[in-house]
Protein backbone atom coordinates (compact mmCIF):
# COMPACT_ATOMS: atom_id res chain seq x y z
CA UNK A 1 0.00 0.00 0.00
CA UNK A 2 1.21 3.52 -0.79
CA UNK A 3 1.47 6.40 1.63
CA UNK A 4 -1.70 6.82 3.68
CA UNK A 5 -3.65 10.07 3.15
CA UNK A 6 -2.84 12.42 6.04
CA UNK A 7 -5.44 13.86 8.39
CA UNK A 8 -3.22 16.84 9.18
CA UNK A 9 -4.37 18.77 6.13
CA UNK A 10 -8.02 17.96 6.84
CA UNK A 11 -7.68 19.26 10.41
CA UNK A 12 -5.75 22.37 9.37
CA UNK A 13 -8.27 23.20 6.63
CA UNK A 14 -11.14 22.77 9.06
CA UNK A 15 -9.64 25.11 11.64
CA UNK A 16 -8.89 27.68 8.94
CA UNK A 17 -12.50 27.60 7.76
CA UNK A 18 -13.84 27.89 11.30
CA UNK A 19 -11.59 30.87 11.93
CA UNK A 20 -12.69 32.44 8.65
CA UNK A 21 -16.35 32.09 9.63
CA UNK A 22 -15.63 33.49 13.09
CA UNK A 23 -13.73 36.43 11.57
CA UNK A 24 -16.63 37.21 9.24
CA UNK A 25 -19.00 37.08 12.19
CA UNK A 26 -16.74 39.38 14.19
CA UNK A 27 -16.57 41.85 11.33
CA UNK A 28 -20.34 42.31 11.13
CA UNK A 29 -21.52 41.58 14.68
CA UNK A 30 -21.60 45.24 15.70
CA UNK A 31 -23.70 46.17 12.68
CA UNK A 32 -25.97 43.12 13.12
CA UNK A 33 -26.78 44.23 16.67
CA UNK A 34 -27.63 47.68 15.33
CA UNK A 35 -25.41 50.68 15.95
CA UNK A 36 -26.84 54.18 15.94
CA UNK A 37 -25.09 54.91 12.65
CA UNK A 38 -26.33 51.72 10.97
CA UNK A 39 -29.89 52.16 12.17
CA UNK A 40 -30.06 55.78 11.07
CA UNK A 41 -28.50 55.02 7.70
CA UNK A 42 -25.09 56.61 8.22
CA UNK A 43 -23.48 53.18 7.76
CA UNK A 44 -23.99 51.32 4.47
CA UNK A 45 -24.36 47.95 6.21
CA UNK A 46 -27.83 47.85 7.73
CA UNK A 47 -28.60 45.50 10.69
CA UNK A 48 -30.81 43.25 8.58
CA UNK A 49 -28.09 42.87 5.95
CA UNK A 50 -25.47 42.17 8.60
CA UNK A 51 -27.65 39.50 10.19
CA UNK A 52 -27.91 37.76 6.83
CA UNK A 53 -24.11 37.68 6.69
CA UNK A 54 -24.08 36.17 10.20
CA UNK A 55 -26.49 33.48 9.01
CA UNK A 56 -24.39 32.72 5.93
CA UNK A 57 -21.23 32.54 8.06
CA UNK A 58 -22.98 30.01 10.27
CA UNK A 59 -24.00 27.92 7.27
CA UNK A 60 -20.37 27.84 6.20
CA UNK A 61 -19.43 26.77 9.73
CA UNK A 62 -21.78 23.79 9.59
CA UNK A 63 -20.67 22.79 6.09
CA UNK A 64 -17.05 22.95 7.23
CA UNK A 65 -17.88 20.53 10.04
CA UNK A 66 -19.52 18.08 7.62
CA UNK A 67 -16.52 18.25 5.26
CA UNK A 68 -14.22 17.63 8.23
CA UNK A 69 -16.18 14.54 9.29
CA UNK A 70 -16.12 13.15 5.75
CA UNK A 71 -12.41 13.84 5.40
CA UNK A 72 -11.59 12.08 8.68
CA UNK A 73 -13.90 9.14 8.06
CA UNK A 74 -12.53 8.17 4.66
CA UNK A 75 -8.93 8.65 5.76
CA UNK A 76 -9.39 6.52 8.84
CA UNK A 77 -10.64 3.79 6.49
CA UNK A 78 -7.26 3.87 4.72
CA UNK A 79 -5.47 3.36 8.04
CA UNK A 80 -4.51 7.00 8.57
CA UNK A 81 -3.80 8.39 12.02
CA UNK A 82 -4.91 11.61 13.68
CA UNK A 83 -2.26 14.32 14.28
CA UNK A 84 -1.59 12.79 17.72
CA UNK A 85 -0.96 9.37 16.20
CA UNK A 86 -4.30 7.84 17.24
CA UNK A 87 -6.28 5.67 14.85
CA UNK A 88 -9.51 3.71 15.22
CA UNK A 89 -9.50 -0.09 15.00
CA UNK A 90 -10.83 -1.19 11.66
CA UNK A 91 -13.31 -4.04 11.38
CA UNK A 92 -12.03 -4.73 7.87
CA UNK A 93 -8.65 -4.43 6.21
CA UNK A 94 -7.53 -0.88 5.44
CA UNK A 95 -8.61 0.52 2.10
CA UNK A 96 -5.81 0.95 -0.44
CA UNK A 97 -6.72 4.60 -1.22
CA UNK A 98 -9.46 7.22 -0.87
CA UNK A 99 -11.33 6.02 -3.96
CA UNK A 100 -11.48 2.56 -2.42
CA UNK A 101 -12.76 4.05 0.86
CA UNK A 102 -15.52 5.99 -0.89
CA UNK A 103 -16.55 2.92 -2.89
CA UNK A 104 -16.74 0.89 0.33
CA UNK A 105 -18.92 3.46 2.09
CA UNK A 106 -21.19 3.87 -0.94
CA UNK A 107 -21.38 0.11 -1.51
CA UNK A 108 -20.61 0.45 -5.21
CA UNK A 109 -17.49 0.38 -7.37
CA UNK A 110 -18.98 3.10 -9.58
CA UNK A 111 -19.04 5.83 -6.94
CA UNK A 112 -17.60 9.12 -8.26
CA UNK A 113 -16.95 11.73 -5.56
CA UNK A 114 -16.89 14.48 -8.20
CA UNK A 115 -20.46 13.67 -9.25
CA UNK A 116 -22.07 11.90 -6.29
CA UNK A 117 -22.67 12.81 -2.68
CA UNK A 118 -22.58 11.05 0.69
CA UNK A 119 -24.65 12.50 3.51
CA UNK A 120 -22.78 13.54 6.69
CA UNK A 121 -25.38 15.92 8.14
CA UNK A 122 -27.30 13.36 10.25
CA UNK A 123 -25.21 12.30 13.23
CA UNK A 124 -27.24 9.12 13.87
CA UNK A 125 -26.41 8.10 10.29
CA UNK A 126 -22.73 8.92 10.85
CA UNK A 127 -22.71 6.79 14.01
CA UNK A 128 -24.49 3.91 12.27
CA UNK A 129 -22.03 4.04 9.38
CA UNK A 130 -19.07 4.19 11.77
CA UNK A 131 -20.25 1.10 13.64
CA UNK A 132 -20.04 -0.84 10.38
CA UNK A 133 -16.40 0.00 9.72
CA UNK A 134 -14.80 0.84 13.10
CA UNK A 135 -14.73 -1.19 16.31
CA UNK A 136 -17.34 0.36 18.60
CA UNK A 137 -17.91 3.05 15.97
CA UNK A 138 -15.12 5.05 17.58
CA UNK A 139 -14.35 7.93 17.52
CA UNK A 140 -17.70 8.90 16.01
CA UNK A 141 -19.68 7.35 18.87
CA UNK A 142 -17.85 9.32 21.55
CA UNK A 143 -20.07 12.40 21.54
CA UNK A 144 -22.34 13.09 24.50
CA UNK A 145 -26.12 13.26 24.14
CA UNK A 146 -25.98 17.02 24.66
CA UNK A 147 -23.35 17.45 21.95
CA UNK A 148 -25.38 15.34 19.54
CA UNK A 149 -28.48 17.41 20.25
CA UNK A 150 -26.60 20.62 19.54
CA UNK A 151 -25.40 19.15 16.24
CA UNK A 152 -28.99 18.32 15.34
CA UNK A 153 -30.04 21.87 16.21
CA UNK A 154 -27.23 23.31 14.09
CA UNK A 155 -28.60 21.44 11.08
CA UNK A 156 -32.05 22.90 11.67
CA UNK A 157 -30.62 26.43 11.88
CA UNK A 158 -28.50 25.84 8.78
CA UNK A 159 -31.51 24.48 6.86
CA UNK A 160 -33.49 27.61 7.67
CA UNK A 161 -30.72 29.70 6.10
CA UNK A 162 -30.86 27.63 2.93
CA UNK A 163 -34.60 26.92 2.68
CA UNK A 164 -37.90 28.66 3.33
CA UNK A 165 -40.20 25.63 3.35
CA UNK A 166 -42.87 25.36 6.03
CA UNK A 167 -41.03 22.41 7.58
CA UNK A 168 -37.77 24.39 7.85
CA UNK A 169 -39.55 27.42 9.30
CA UNK A 170 -41.42 25.41 11.93
CA UNK A 171 -38.34 23.45 13.01
CA UNK A 172 -36.35 26.66 13.24
CA UNK A 173 -39.04 28.28 15.40
CA UNK A 174 -38.90 25.32 17.79
CA UNK A 175 -35.12 25.51 18.12
CA UNK A 176 -35.14 29.31 18.42
CA UNK A 177 -37.69 29.10 21.26
CA UNK A 178 -35.56 26.49 22.95
CA UNK A 179 -32.45 28.68 22.89
CA UNK A 180 -34.47 31.66 24.09
CA UNK A 181 -36.03 29.74 26.97
CA UNK A 182 -39.59 30.02 25.68
CA UNK A 183 -42.22 27.39 26.43
CA UNK A 184 -44.30 25.70 23.77
CA UNK A 185 -47.17 28.15 24.19
CA UNK A 186 -44.99 31.26 24.10
CA UNK A 187 -44.32 33.02 20.83
CA UNK A 188 -41.12 34.32 19.32
CA UNK A 189 -40.81 38.04 18.60
CA UNK A 190 -42.48 38.79 15.28
CA UNK A 191 -40.13 38.59 12.31
CA UNK A 192 -37.19 37.08 14.20
CA UNK A 193 -34.53 35.79 11.83
CA UNK A 194 -31.61 33.37 12.00
CA UNK A 195 -29.08 36.14 12.56
CA UNK A 196 -30.93 37.41 15.64
CA UNK A 197 -30.98 33.93 17.15
CA UNK A 198 -27.25 33.46 16.50
CA UNK A 199 -26.49 36.78 18.20
CA UNK A 200 -28.21 35.67 21.43
CA UNK A 201 -25.91 35.52 24.47
CA UNK A 202 -28.15 33.73 26.95
CA UNK A 203 -26.02 30.57 26.79
CA UNK A 204 -29.00 28.23 27.05
CA UNK A 205 -28.35 24.72 25.82
CA UNK A 206 -24.58 24.76 26.26
CA UNK A 207 -24.19 24.56 30.03
CA UNK A 208 -21.81 27.52 30.03
CA UNK A 209 -21.94 30.91 31.70
CA UNK A 210 -19.44 32.67 29.44
CA UNK A 211 -20.76 35.78 27.70
CA UNK A 212 -20.63 34.48 24.13
CA UNK A 213 -23.13 34.55 21.32
CA UNK A 214 -24.77 31.37 20.09
CA UNK A 215 -22.68 31.68 16.92
CA UNK A 216 -19.40 31.64 18.86
CA UNK A 217 -20.61 28.86 21.16
CA UNK A 218 -21.13 26.75 18.07
CA UNK A 219 -17.75 27.71 16.63
CA UNK A 220 -16.12 26.62 19.89
CA UNK A 221 -18.21 23.45 20.02
CA UNK A 222 -17.10 22.38 16.55
CA UNK A 223 -13.46 22.97 17.51
CA UNK A 224 -13.95 20.96 20.70
CA UNK A 225 -15.59 18.08 18.83
CA UNK A 226 -12.84 18.06 16.21
CA UNK A 227 -10.46 17.02 19.00
CA UNK A 228 -12.73 14.09 19.82
CA UNK A 229 -12.77 12.95 16.20
CA UNK A 230 -9.13 13.66 15.32
CA UNK A 231 -7.12 14.38 18.49
CA UNK A 232 -3.96 16.42 18.07
CA UNK A 233 -2.47 15.62 21.50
Amino acid sequence: MGQRPALTTVCRTFMTRVQSSADLYGAVEQFARGTWHSITGWETLYPGHARRIVALAFMNLVVSWEDFIEGCFVRYLTGSESPSGWAPKLRLSACKNLDHAYALIAGTTNFDISKQYLNWSSWPEVESRAEVFFVGGRPFTRLSDLQKQRLKDSQIIRNRVAHSSTKCREEFKRVAKQFRGLSGSQKLPKGIDVGQVLLDKSGRGFGSTTNESLFMRYANLFCELSQVIAPST
